[in-house]
């Protein structure tokens, strides 16, 4: 523990002291904050006895500014005595006869002089990985290429990694002519291929990389201030006895990473307490990258130690850390294959674009022809050439390797406060002071390209003023720029020490705050240690107007749509231009051309469907049907094609109505039977019932009632009691007596359609009339049986089929379904039994069983014999 208290000598001593302190310092308060002479004493607890221990102190509070790299400020404390126990001197006690008096008299000036170098902002640095900053692409042309990642003959080849193995779409990619714009014009595609008919050529695109063009990149984290502060402190002692003078120097070195040191004797005690705030900030960079080159054969000492005007710090949105993106820095073998979605018809170089090489191309051209700051040159933020030395540091730390930090000056004040702490008895503060005089002063551009004037807004320009310190003492000088005309923004100033006879550069910016043209002036004013004006001058300087472009003077198109949405539609001329060929959908989708997008899908998918239908259409059987229809349409027909047409057309128009229903034939008048038998006579209802649909009735006759066995008038007797009045059909496999039988009724009114209403109606297959060259019907025993796929109706459920049973429409199953396999297969059983029947029927007339006219003879059947005929009524009784 520290206390602080007056001397035993008393008040009016210490209030002596600090009247001398206070006329010394009187001329030289810019440098002094604070000075207090005080008794010092310590409680030392190194013993449980603890003890007190005091001494006389004196306490001064200096400010150091940057760029103070001269001693031109020193503090002078004089010692009298040490050790006195009256803290007064001479010693009381004399300890040349006296063993216990441990007071010495002295003869001994203390000198201690402060320097600070300049203020550093020091970001610390992480290495990435090596960049290249020109990759580039090469194009193979010809009839093969090859870009599989199995092919070990891909024409772009592959690279190897540090083991020998290939890189993963190192091959490149490959591109030819496409299928649908053969003969198309230049540019098509990405190496302008000459696309045609018979030259269909291919090419390579192989990504490479520029030798001469790599990078070490690094990223640049928080800046920290970096300064130091070194104290000269020279002791010169005479002794009092001896008269000898013997002079020692110390040098402390303060910092901000060991704000607090103490000298070998133990005497002077030195603090670091802090900075003051600047006018002027350090840039931001942290977050960004820092690329310096590496040339072809350099080591990595040459890459760190040169180039200092190459290295470039870039936004981190301006490099891809996956590799995958394309038009960064950082671009790899993957991003160049897979990142492009039209790779094939983008120029050569796409995806290469914003590289290294084209930044500092741009800086170039910004630099030498426009005569503006760079936009990634590290001398932007004031390093380069100038700042070669403390630029990037490269130290070794405890583990043998290299510590990277990244320095740019701070030209502004940057004020610290700093506490000596000194055992004296006195103190006085010297100030060196010297005359100066300005030998130059001119507005440049950066790096000194064009003098005299820069573009007003567009760049910054560099006031250049040249100090020499005209005297024989290095003295601090303050210089600033004042009264400049309106439109500068205010300029801060600087300070900075100079040794005798010598000059220094000072560089300041210069900001305008207006667009116009102008004509500026401003004075720089120099001032010394003690604050007088030392030297003055002033200085002219023009500004450009803003050059701010100019906009494209757009073709005349005529009174045309120039663009989506100002037209009559959207697949206007700027729509073809913009996105040309029917097939680009996808640029169609992007620009809002909606119509152009509507043709190009319908282009696509048009065919498609078109396919699909012509396969339904073959797998249905109705291919056939259309050209057959269209053959008839188109083709001439014959004569007797043109019941052929007709039916084809009537077939046409039902499958329009009901696809689903089996067409109709075409009625057909067919024979009457050879005979009937006794136990079915004819009734004029079954010729009225098959009348209206075009079918003869089986059991009509046209002789008369008395030769079939029928009554000539007065009808049929009446039914049973309960009996129907409707028509009754013979049952399966027989014939129905004649009681069954109703009395004749007027013939019923039935609808004209092909399809029967009646669920006993049942398709029935009968031949065709046969008929001689002369158009005559050939007698029934000519007539051979043949099978024919004309479908009619009849009455009458099928032969064989149980009493009772009913049979389902033409074309219909069970459930009135179009008809399926099995209602096919019964059609053509029904066809074999009435084949079968007619074949008996013919050998029976053969044998004389039975003959025409002759009723109540048996009717062969293919079932079995028939069932014995009842004999017609005689009549109503």
């Amino acid at each position: 523990m520290r206390h602080w208290r007056h001397g035993r000598g008393g008040l009016a001593r210490s209030a002596l002291a600090l009247a001398a302190l206070c006329s010394a310092l009187e001329t030289a308060r810019a440098g002094v904050m604070a000075v207090g002479k005080l008794q010092s004493c310590v409680n030392d607890g190194t013993t449980p006895n603890t003890s007190l221990t005091c001494s006389q102190k004196i306490v001064v509070t200096v400010e150091l500014e940057n760029n103070k790299i001269y001693e031109t400020e020193q503090l002078n404390f004089g010692v009298s005595c040490v050790n006195s126990p009256t803290d007064t001197c001479p010693c009381p006690c004399n300890y040349a006869t006296d063993p216990t008096c441990a007071c010495r008299d002295l003869k001994q000036n203390i000198t201690v002089a402060a320097t600070k170098s300049a203020v550093y902002a020091r970001y610390p640095l992480t290495f990435y990985k090596y960049m290249n900053g020109r990759p580039y692409e090469d194009i193979i042309v010809g009839s093969r290429c090859s870009d599989a990642w199995f092919d070990a003959g891909a024409t772009c080849g592959f690279a190897k990694d540090v083991n020998r193995q290939d890189i993963m779409d190192s091959q490149g990619f490959c591109c030819g002519c496409p299928v649908i714009n053969l003969g198309g014009s230049a540019g098509i595609t990405r190496a302008n291929l000459d696309c045609g008919l018979f030259n269909l050529k291919k090419s390579a695109h192989c990504l490479r990389w520029d030798d001469n063009w790599w990078y070490i990149a690094f990223t640049i984290g928080e800046y920290l201030m970096d300064f130091r502060v070194n104290l000269d402190i020279a002791t010169r002692s005479t002794n009092a006895t001896t008269n000898i003078t013997t002079t020692t120097r110390e040098v402390l070195e303060v910092t901000p990473v060991q704000p607090f040191q103490r000298d070998s004797s133990r005497r002077i005690s030195a603090k670091l307490l802090g900075d003051l705030e600047s006018y002027q900030q350090a840039p931001q960079l942290d977050g960004k990258y820092l690329f310096i080159p590496w040339k072809n054969g350099e080591d990595p000492q040459q890459a760190y130690t040169g180039h200092f005007e190459e290295w470039m710090v870039v936004d981190p949105a301006m490099v891809t850390t996956t590799g995958l993106e394309c038009d960064k820095i950082g671009v790899s073998y993957s991003g160049f294959r897979n990142s492009q979605p039209n790779a094939c018809t983008t120029p050569a170089g796409s995806c290469l674009k914003n590289q290294l090489v084209d930044l500092w191309n741009q800086d170039m051209t910004r630099i030498h022809l426009q005569g503006k700051d760079p936009l990634y040159m590290v001398g932007r933020y004031g390093g380069g050439a100038d700042n070669y030395r403390n630029q990037l540091n490269a130290t070794a730390n405890s583990r043998g390797s290299l510590d990277f930090f990244l320095s740019f000056p701070i030209t502004a004040i940057k004020t610290s406060l700093m506490t000596l702490t000194v055992a004296a008895d006195d103190v006085q503060f010297v100030v060196s002071r010297s005359p100066a005089s300005i030998e130059n002063v001119q507005v440049c551009t950066f790096d000194g390209q064009f003098c005299g004037g820069f573009e007003s807004l567009a760049t910054r320009g560099y006031l250049l003023v040249d100090v020499k310190n005209t005297g024989y003492v290095p003295a601090d000088y303050t210089v600033t720029v004042v009264n400049c005309t309106q439109g500068i923004r205010p300029i801060v100033a600087q300070r900075a020490s100079i040794m005798s006879q010598s000059s220094r550069r000072f560089q300041f910016d210069i900001y305008m705050e207006t667009d116009q043209a102008t004509n500026s002036s401003c004075s720089v004013l120099v001032r010394d240690s003690l604050g007088d004006s030392a030297a003055s001058k002033a200085f002219y300087f023009y500004t450009n107007a803003t050059n701010y472009g100019t906009v494209p003077d757009q073709s005349d198109l005529g009174g045309k749509v120039t663009g989506p949405g100002n037209g009559s539609g959207s697949d206007s001329d700027w729509c073809k231009a913009v996105c040309p060929g029917v097939y680009n959908v996808k640029c169609a989708a992007a620009k809002g051309c909606t119509m152009q997008l509507a043709k190009g899908i319908a282009a696509i998918v048009g065919p498609a469907i078109g396919l699909g239908a012509l396969l339904v259409a073959w797998r249905s059987g109705y291919l056939s049907i259309l050209f057959r229809l269209l053959s008839l349409l188109f083709c001439r027909p014959a004569a007797p094609a043109a019941a052929q047409a007709r039916d084809m057309m009537a077939g046409l128009r039902n499958f329009m109505i009901n696809p689903l229903a089996v067409p109709a034939p075409e009625p057909v008048s067919y024979p009457p039977p050879a005979f009937y038998p006794e136990s079915m006579p004819p009734t004029p209802h079954h010729a009225a019932y098959a009348a209206p649909f075009g079918y003869p009735s089986p059991y009509y006759s046209p002789l008369p009632p008395q030769q079939q066995g029928m009554p000539a008038a007065g009808g049929w007797p009446a039914p049973a009691a309960g009996g129907s009045p409707l028509l009754a059909l013979p049952p399966p496999g027989g014939m129905m007596p004649p009681s069954a039988y109703s009395p004749p009724l007027p013939a019923p009114q039935l609808p004209a359609s092909p399809v029967l209403p009646s669920p006993l109606a049942r398709p029935m297959l009968l031949p065709p009339p046969v008929r001689t060259q002369q158009g005559q019907r050939l007698p029934a025993q000519q007539q051979q049986p043949q099978q024919t796929g004309r479908q009619v109706r009849a009455l009458g459920p099928a032969a064989g089929a149980p009493v009772g049973a009913t049979s389902a429409p033409p074309g219909a199953g069970a459930s009135g379904v179009p008809a399926s396999s099995a209602a096919v297969a019964d059609v053509q059983q029904r066809l074999q039994q009435i084949q079968q029947q007619r074949l008996l029927v013919q050998q029976a007339r053969q044998q004389g069983l039975a003959a025409p006219g002759r009723p109540g003879a048996p009717l062969p059947s293919a079932h079995g014999p028939a069932p014995a005929a009842a004999k017609p009524h005689a009549g109503p009784s």
